[in-house]
């Protein structure tokens, strides 16, 4: 009985798809409050 790689390869992809997606929505979230910072800035300067 070897390693069977087919079964980790899947579960490292899985992580790294995890990982992508957090970030992305951390990223999103993040320019989200920049954006809305930006923007009322700007209808306060109006």
């Amino acid at each position: 009985m070897g390693i069977d790689y087919s079964t980790i390869i899947m579960s490292v992809i899985n992580l790294v798809l995890l990982v992508a997606v957090l970030v992305v929505i951390y990223k999103f979230i993040i320019f989200t409050n920049y954006a809305a910072k930006v923007y009322k800035f700007i209808l306060e300067g109006i």
